[in-house]
């Protein structure tokens, strides 16, 4: 990269756009980019200038500035070309092999370190299976899930008949009430429907040709 020392940071809004909307600067995002100021070996402190667009709670700047750092995920991944090359490359001393590197990895170590606690969760969950009993017989929850799972599928077997535009557009009358049904997943409680403006006799007959 470049050698760019800078004494000074400047940030020229607290938010930042995410691909889904507009959020505070998180506190290891912001130690990353104010850490840049001052050059190393010249200056004994950097100035970090920043400048706000909106109000900004005393909670929120505490956590931005006082904050934790961004826990480190590996991204490390093992792919098939990696083993090709390792194992085109190898050569007397074993540092090459895929046992070793994946050892000497930084995923590895962190796998290592949280298997104490995987071990432990994966303890009480075994005690929470030995000690469950279903109320009824394993046997009626089998024949209440295959039930439930029927009455799903015939669910969606009426939705699609019902839809089809034979059979809906003798309803679809002036005058009649009509319920519009959110996505899937729901809509979030008071979101606005769409507006519907009437709709022609004519309308439903070509719906239904």
């Amino acid at each position: 990269g470049l050698n760019m020392p800078a004494k000074s940071v400047v940030f020229v809004s607290a938010r930042k756009f995410d691909g889904g909307g507009r959020r505070w600067l998180r506190s290891g995002e912001y130690i990353q980019m104010s850490g840049r100021a001052g050059r190393r070996g010249l200056d004994d402190k950097g100035i970090a200038i920043l400048m706000l667009d909106a109000r900004m709670e005393p909670q929120i700047a505490r956590e931005m500035i006082k904050g934790a750092p961004d826990t480190l995920v590996s991204e490390f991944r093992l792919s098939y070309n990696m083993l090709l090359n390792l194992y085109k490359l190898r050569q007397a001393s074993d540092d090459r092999e895929p046992e070793a590197l994946m050892g000497a990895s930084f995923r590895q170590f962190q796998l290592e370190r949280s298997l104490p606690s995987l071990e432990a969760k994966a303890d009480a969950l075994a005690l929470r299976v030995k000690d469950f009993v279903v109320p009824h017989g394993e046997d009626d929850a089998r024949s209440y899930l295959a039930g439930l799972t029927r009455l799903t599928q015939l669910q969606a077997q009426l939705r699609r008949v019902v839809n089809q535009p034979k059979t809906i557009s003798k309803f679809l009358v002036l005058g009649r009430l009509v319920r519009v049904l959110p996505e899937e997943g729901g809509r979030p409680e008071g979101y606005p429907l769409p507006r519907f403006g009437s709709i022609s006799d004519g309308e439903v007959a070509a719906a239904a040709a």
